[in-house]
């Protein structure tokens, strides 16, 4: 009943988030403020619209940037922009086919995340129960080792090499697959990890 509803949810999402779209023709013509594209966050590409335009200096060159507004998202999460920065794209069909794809990925990692923190809580609460039932003293957990964080992350974000950045779940999954980290807080970790990371000025957000 889980997976059907979470199935359901996802649908919902993306049909939301992508069905009202209109394509446009590709063009190359530079963006402008009003201009309705997408915009790359995470890993995911989000419909957006550009709201304000500007410009900042890059090696004494004044570069365009864009204040973006994530279609269904409150203004606080609106940032800017730049316009070279390859995290904006038209959309064209092509582009509105991948972003759907990008947020459908996205939304199931994050379905089977939190259904395998289900799943494990149900089954250590089931095994406390027997071991109750049978007189049996639990066991005390051993902790796994492996590096901190801060460079567990750094070495997932070097080794996947995504040239539109690494989005957490692609991240958290990279971990999994490497190192013996806690199912049910490898997400946060990893994003709370990202986090600093980008506020020491050793990442990027983008």
């Amino acid at each position: 009943e889980a997976e059907a509803d979470a199935k359901e949810y996802i649908e919902t999402t993306v049909k939301k988030a992508f069905d009202h779209l209109q394509p446009i023709e590709d063009t190359n013509e530079p963006y402008k403020a009003g201009d309705l594209v997408l915009c790359v966050q995470e890993g995911v590409w989000y419909p957006s619209s550009l709201v304000e335009q500007s410009s900042r200096s890059r090696n004494r060159i004044h570069v365009p940037i864009f204040k973006v507004h994530f279609d269904g998202w409150a203004p606080r999460w609106d940032e800017w922009v730049e316009s070279d920065a390859g995290r904006l794209k038209r959309r064209t069909a092509e582009n509105i086919a991948m972003a759907r794809a990008s947020l459908q990925e996205a939304e199931e990692e994050a379905a089977q995340e939190r259904l395998e923190e289900v799943r494990q809580r149900f089954a250590k609460q089931e095994e406390a129960a027997r071991r109750r039932a049978s007189g049996e003293r639990p066991k005390r957990e051993t902790r796994a080792s492996h590096p901190p964080y801060n460079e567990l992350v750094c070495r997932a974000v070097y080794d996947l090499k995504e040239s539109s950045g690494s989005s957490v779940q692609a991240v958290a999954k990279w971990l999994r697959m490497r190192y013996p980290v806690n199912e049910n807080k490898v997400r946060t970790s990893a994003q709370t990890a990202l986090k600093k990371c980008v506020a020491e000025g050793s990442m990027t957000k983008i």
